[in-house]
C-alpha cells in the first residue's frame, strides 16, 4: 500500500530528476562542450602516449661522486654498459670525484649529487631515498672492482673471492624519505589537478546559472512550479553528472593512453583511475552545493568572484597544498590533510595513486566527507530559499543564515 508520505517522495525524486534533465541537456548540448571533451580526450592521449614513449627511450639522470684509492677503477666499473633488459641499462650517469669525502658529502647536501661512494670502505651514501636500480649498479660496480682487485693478487685463495664476491656495501641516507615511483607520481597529481580543475569549473558555471536565473526572474517561474530545495539539488545533480560524463572520458583517455604507451603501470594508478570518479561524486556534492549558495546571494554577474571568494580561497589552498605534499605522500602531514574534508577529494587519489593510503584511512576520509557534505547541503539549502528572490541585494553568507 502505497502511503502519503511515499506518494510526496516519489513526487519529490521525479521532479529533482526533470530539472537535472534540463540541466544535463543546457550543458551537454553546447558545441563548447562537445569540443572541449574530444579535444581534452585526445590531448590527454597524445601527452600519457608521448611520455611513455620518452621514458622508455631514456631512464633517469643521476650525478654519482665517487672518491678513495681506486677511484679511477670504480668510475670505468660504472661506465660499463649493463646487459641490456636489465632495470639499470637506462640510467644515465654523470661521475664526479672529489677530492674528500667531505667535499662529496658537500655536493649532496647542495643537490649537486644524489649519491656518494667509498671505493676504500666501501660505502654508499643517499642524498635522499635510494633509488633501487642505480642501488644496484653501484652495488655491481664495487663487487667487480674488489674481485678485479683481489684476482690481480698472486695465489689468492678461491674462498677468498668467494667472500668478496658474498659482501655488501653499507648503505645509509642522510635525510630519510620513501621512494616513490615517477609514474605513479604524475598520475597522483594528473588525477589531483583534474579534480581540482573541474571541480573549479564546473562549480563556476553552476554559480553563472544561479545567478542568471536570478537576474532575468527565471527562477521567480521556476519556483512556482518545484520548490527551492528541490530546484537547488535538480541543478546540482544535472550538473554533477554532465560533469561526471567528461571526467569519465578523459579518464578512459588517460587510462587508454598508458596501455598503448606500454609503460609499467603500478598497482595504485590502477585502483586510483576508478576512484577519481568517486572522489569527484563526493567533492561535487561538497563545493557545488556552496558555489549555487554563494549565486544565490548576488543578482549580478559581476558580483560572483567576490561571493565565491571563500570557496576559490579553499580551493586554491588545497592546489598549494597537493604540491606541498606530493613527494611525501606518506607523511604524517599528508595522512593528516588528506582526511580534512574540503582537501580528501584532491589528495586521496594521489596518495592512492603512490600506494601511500591504508584502508581505513580512506574509510575514515569517506565518512568525514559524506557527513560535511550533508552538513553542507543543508545550511546551503537554507542559503538558497532565503536569499534566491532577494533581487538588486548582495547579501553576505552570515546575513542569509540569520534570516528568516
Amino acid at each position: 500500500m502505497v502511503t502519503p508520505a511515499d506518494d510526496r517522495r516519489r513526487r519529490s525524486l521525479t521532479t529533482v530528476w526533470l530539472v537535472a534533465r534540463r540541466e544535463i541537456r543546457e550543458r551537454t548540448r553546447r558545441t563548447a562542450f562537445r569540443w572541449s571533451t574530444v579535444g581534452l580526450a585526445a590531448l590527454t592521449m597524445l601527452a600519457g602516449t608521448v611520455a611513455g614513449l620518452v621514458e622508455q627511450g631514456s631512464g633517469p639522470e643521476y650525478t654519482v661522486a665517487v672518491v678513495g684509492s681506486q677511484t679511477e677503477a670504480l668510475v670505468d666499473a660504472l661506465a660499463e654498459p649493463p646487459p641490456e633488459g636489465r632495470a639499470t641499462s637506462s640510467l644515465q650517469l654523470t661521475v664526479v670525484t672529489p677530492s674528500s669525502m667531505a667535499e662529496a658529502v658537500a655536493l649532496l647536501r647542495t643537490g649537486t649529487a644524489e649519491v656518494v661512494v667509498d671505493s676504500d670502505d666501501p660505502s654508499v651514501v643517499w642524498q635522499a631515498a635510494p633509488d633501487p636500480a642505480l642501488a644496484s649498479r653501484i652495488d655491481s660496480a664495487l663487487r667487480a672492482v674488489q674481485l678485479r682487485s683481489a684476482a690481480a693478487t698472486e695465489g689468492l685463495p678461491i674462498e677468498v673471492v668467494d667472500e668478496v664476491l658474498a659482501g655488501a656495501p653499507d648503505v645509509s641516507s642522510i635525510s630519510p624519505g620513501t621512494s616513490v615511483d615517477p609514474v605513479a607520481l604524475v598520475a597522483g597529481i594528473g588525477a589531483a589537478v583534474l579534480l581540482l580543475a573541474s571541480l573549479t569549473l564546473w562549480g563556476n558555471y553552476l554559480l553563472m546559472s544561479v545567478i542568471e536565473e536570478k537576474d532575468t526572474a527565471v527562477v521567480e517561474v521556476l519556483l512556482g512550479q518545484v520548490p527551492a530545495r528541490q530546484l537547488l539539488a535538480g541543478k546540482v545533480l544535472g550538473t554533477g553528472l554532465a560533469a561526471l560524463g567528461q571526467i569519465g572520458v578523459l579518464l578512459a583517455a588517460a587510462a587508454l593512453a598508458l596501455v598503448l604507451s606500454g609503460t609499467a603501470v603500478p598497482p595504485g594508478v590502477v585502483a586510483a583511475i576508478p576512484s577519481v570518479l568517486v572522489w569527484f561524486v563526493l567533492g561535487f556534492w561538497l563545493y557545488a552545493t556552496l558555489y549555487a549558495a554563494a549565486g544565490s546571494l548576488v543578482s549580478r554577474q559581476e558580483d560572483a568572484g567576490q561571493a565565491a571568494a571563500p570557496i576559490t580561497i579553499v580551493l586554491v589552498a588545497t592546489y598549494i597544498v597537493v604540491f606541498q605534499t606530493a613527494e611525501s605522500p606518506d607523511s604524517t602531514v599528508a595522512t593528516v590533510l588528506s582526511l580534512v574534508p574540503p582537501l580528501a577529494p584532491m589528495l586521496m587519489p594521489l596518495r592512492i595513486a603512490t600506494s601511500s593510503v591504508a584502508l581505513w584511512e580512506v574509510m575514515v576520509a569517506v565518512s568525514l566527507l559524506v557527513l560535511t557534505g550533508l552538513l553542507v547541503l543543508r545550511l546551503a539549502s537554507r542559503i538558497y530559499e532565503r536569499s534566491i528572490l532577494q533581487r538588486g541585494v548582495r547579501t553576505g553568507w552570515a546575513d542569509a543564515l540569520r534570516s528568516r
